[in-house]
């Protein structure tokens, strides 16, 4: 079985140290696909528990009820690259398969399948001029406004970590 050249729409696969930032974007992700598609077609596995079959039976077979389904992977499984490529190949074409992956070893054959062929969505780590822009949308988003001085104070006193920046400036 070869590899595909073109990389496939239904199968992503977010990455890096941002770990507030993947949370968001999961969140999101669900909160749209529940709006649109109920929670029936919603599924979350753990990917150091997962076997090629049970992933299989999972994704290898149309949405019930539903136009898609939304399938979280925690973590890239450690499959073969073989292995990797048959979940790809026999993944639903209605099933949106999403690896949630900090930093995966990239090592691994099947990690290497599955970011040559997956949707790849960086979240790195926010440090100056991007972290202080951030900080800045946070009120903003309520129409509010903070000043500088007060957002150097916040880093000061707290850090960089974005998840206890977010409950602050909330």
């Amino acid at each position: 079985m070869g590899l595909r050249a073109k990389t496939r729409k239904n199968t992503v696969c977010f990455m890096g140290e941002n770990s507030f930032a993947l949370c968001e974007e999961q969140r999101r992700w669900k909160e749209r696909f529940r709006e649109k598609y109920d929670d029936h077609n919603f599924l979350v596995l753990d990917g150091a528990e997962l076997t090629v079959r049970t992933l299989l039976d999972e994704v290898g077979v149309a949405p019930f009820l539903a136009e898609r389904r939304l399938v979280f992977i925690r973590g890239i499984p450690c499959f073969s690259r073989e292995e990797m490529e048959t979940i790809l190949v026999h993944s639903h074409p209605d099933v949106i398969l999403v690896f949630v992956a900090g930093a995966p070893d990239r090592r691994l054959g099947g990690v290497k399948v599955l970011l040559q062929q997956a949707t790849i969505r960086q979240f790195p780590l926010l440090r100056g001029v991007k972290l202080m822009e951030w900080m800045r949308s946070i009120p903003a988003a309520a129409g509010l406004t903070i000043e500088e001085d007060a957002l150097h104070s916040l880093i000061e006193c707290i850090g960089e970590d974005q998840e206890v920046l977010y409950h602050e400036l909330k």
